[in-house]
Formats: C-alpha cells, structure tokens, sequence
C-alpha cells in the first residue's frame, strides 16, 4: 500500500504515505492534521539550501526508506496524538508556536545578511537521506560556480526564495489563527518581509533583463560573423574531402581490397600543410564558435536567474498584493 490513514479523533488524524523499493525515488512521509490543520514542520525550511514547498507543505515528518523508520512514525504519532488530545496548549505551543518561531529567527538573518547564510550552506552539505530527495537538496556543483561568476545574483536569488518561500505557508497559518493567535504577528512579519524584498527582486529584474539583452546582441554579432564565413567553410570541407579521396586512393592502389582506410582528421592535416591561409581561417572560426558558446553560457546562467526572481516577484503579488 502508499497511504494508511488513522484518525485518533473528531481533532486529530494522522496519514502515513510511503513507495518502499523505488531506490531514490522512494519516500516515507506522515503527516499529522489536527482540527482538519496540517502540522507542518516550519523550521525545516531554513536548515536546508533548497527546499521543494510544493510537497513541504503537506506532510509534518519525512523518514529514511527503511524498517526502523516504522518503529519512528508510530513513536511519533502516539506522541503528537496524545499531547493535541491531552494537552492541547503545549501541543499548539511545541507543534505550532515554537516551529514558527525558530523559522522566522533564521529568516530575519536571511534578511538582512543573506550572503553570509548563503556562503555557510555553500560550505557544508548535510547528508540527505533516500526519502528525503524529494523535498531537500544540498548546494549542487552548479550553485557552487552560480555564486563564483555571479555572486551577487545568486545572492538575491537565494534571499528572494527563502523570504516569499514562507508565503506558501500563510493559508495554513491563517488557519491557525483561531487555536494560536499568537502567531498573528509572524503572519503580518511574514508580508511585510516579502514587501521589503520586492523592490530589491525588481531592481534586480531589471539589471539582469539590461545584462541579458545586451549579451543576446553581442551573441547576434558573433552569429552573423560566424554564418558569413560558413560558405568559405563548406567550399574548404568540399577540398579535404577531395584530399581524403586521394589519400585513400593512393594508398589502396593496385590492392584487391582496401587495406588502409584514412580519416577526415588525416585529410584535414594533410591539407593544412599545405594551405596556411585555411590554418587562420580555421582558427578565426573555431574562437568565434569558442566565443559564441561562452556567450550562450553567460546568457542562460543570467536568464535562470532572471526566472527565479520572477517567480518569487509573482509569488508576491498572488499571495500578499493581488490578496
């Protein structure tokens, strides 16, 4: 089976969902839901580099894929069950309150020295589990050389999705409201953080569109010089061939089966002994290919940035301004 559901009572039911045998595409999750709430584990948003919220958002604990996380989910769900059913204050105080809180004392650092947080999950990779893929993810290589080229994008980057991260929470704590309305102000601190890093996304935005349409036309320059010379290269790959055609000829000649068969590489050297004029033209070619292919390098590493912080200006404006 995936999915088992319990439900303790009228306030309280617990979900256990898991694909054991799928390698790292397997998970183990449960979920606890109290008064038709999810519990979520707020704080865990902060102690990783990325986090997937799509799926963060629905389950309270993520287990290793194996046995003895069975022993870990029952444990647990006996625990949580009996402290909402027989202790509800301390229930919403652990479960709710001092989730939130932890989250948001790590998102005030966020704030305002983001590239300190960020220099500190770029040096230290915590271990993730199988299980834990789909939600987690430690800095890649990529990241790594993302903050090397562009520090200060990867910068905002980092911030923007941290800060309007915490935006996919607000349905689930405004829920909350009514059994822990001490959670009301991380709610208005939760707005007003993401209102504060808006100007800073679109000034970003901005730069990088400028950046980006001014490499875009030094990539159309570089394009067009290299489509201009592509006739001269045809007409230079039609005389190797013609080389590789007598190469071959002359070596077989006289055999009744061909014994000795040379390259287009063979030919091209051949050839360029020959004809200095093609030795220049050719490396003229190739650093406008090696130029061209750098551009494209430096426009998609800007243009994955541009996305995000897109996505984070609009993730804004769909659950705080249009709201």
């Amino acid at each position: 089976w995936k999915e088992f559901e319990y439900v303790v009572n009228n306030d309280i039911t617990v979900y256990i969902k898991s694909n054991f045998g799928y390698g790292s595409a397997s998970y183990f999750f449960c979920n606890l839901k109290y008064k038709d709430i999810n519990i979520l584990p707020y704080s865990a948003i902060i102690k990783y580099y990325y986090v997937k919220m799509v799926d963060f958002i629905r389950y309270t604990r993520v287990y290793d894929v194996e046995r003895n996380s069975w022993a870990q989910v029952f444990d647990f769900a006996v625990l949580t069950a009996n402290m909402a059913r027989h202790e509800p204050e301390r229930f919403i105080k652990v479960w709710i309150v001092n989730e939130v809180d932890e989250m948001m004392q790590r998102m005030r650092i966020i704030m305002n020295s983001p590239k300190e947080v960020l220099e500190d999950f770029l040096r230290f990779n915590q271990n993730i589990e199988i299980g834990y893929y789909f939600i987690y993810r430690n800095c890649s290589t990529r990241d790594i050389k993302d903050y090397e080229v562009l520090p200060n994008e990867k910068v905002i980057a980092f911030k923007a999705e941290k800060i309007t991260g915490c935006l996919f929470f607000l349905d689930n704590l405004r829920k909350l409201i009514e059994i822990a309305p001490i959670i009301i102000p991380y709610i208005d601190e939760i707005e007003q953080m993401n209102l504060r890093v808006l100007p800073e996304i679109e000034t970003h935005i901005g730069g990088l569109t400028k950046d980006i349409n001014r490499l875009n036309s030094y990539l159309d320059t570089v394009k067009r010089d290299i489509k201009s010379l592509d006739s001269i290269l045809d007409q230079y790959k039609k005389d190797i061939e013609e080389v590789l055609k007598d190469m071959n000829k002359s070596a077989n000649e006289g055999k009744k089966y061909a014994s000795i068969e040379y390259g287009t590489w063979d030919a091209e050297q051949k050839y360029k002994t020959s004809h200095p004029e093609y030795v220049k033209f050719k490396e003229n070619y190739d650093e406008l290919n090696t130029r061209k292919d750098k551009l494209q390098k430096r426009i998609e590493r800007r243009e994955r940035f541009l996305e995000i912080l897109n996505k984070c200006k609009k993730r804004i404006r769909k659950y705080i301004i249009a709201a």
